[in-house]
């Protein structure tokens, strides 16, 4: 079973996909602050990341940069949520490879479900 963290400072969106991805089947840990999620992933091997980018104090860019600079996780797929588009911090994201950034609000939840299982078997590949 494929395990996610997803990272969003609202917390009403990291539970709809923590919910959401659990009905699919996935492991998901949720963390409401970028700090939590550096924490989490220092002792946790994730097969993706779903992070928002623009949050309070660490935002998505500056967390998973963190979150890079660990072992367990230095190579796992990113899929960003923003809810903006033509913020310097998008181009800055794009730098970090992400599988993809995706609009906020989210909508398709199949469309979602669809990037992590590829972002997931791109990464099962790469092993």
């Amino acid at each position: 079973m494929s395990r996610i963290l997803v990272i969003d400072d609202e917390p009403a969106i990291s539970a709809l996909l923590k919910n959401i991805f659990e009905k699919y089947k996935f492991l998901v840990d949720a963390c409401n602050f970028g700090e939590d999620a550096v924490v989490q992933s220092s002792h946790t091997k994730y097969d993706l990341i779903i992070s928002d980018i623009s949050m309070p104090v660490l935002n998505g860019v500056e967390t998973i940069k963190k979150i890079r600079t660990g072992e367990l996780n230095k190579t796992t797929p990113v899929i960003f949520i923003t809810g903006s588009t033509g913020e310097e911090i998008v181009k800055e994201a794009w730098t970090l490879q992400p599988f993809e950034i995706m609009p906020k609000p989210i909508t398709d939840i199949k469309a979602i479900v669809e990037k992590a299982r590829a972002a997931i078997s791109k990464e099962d590949v790469l092993r």
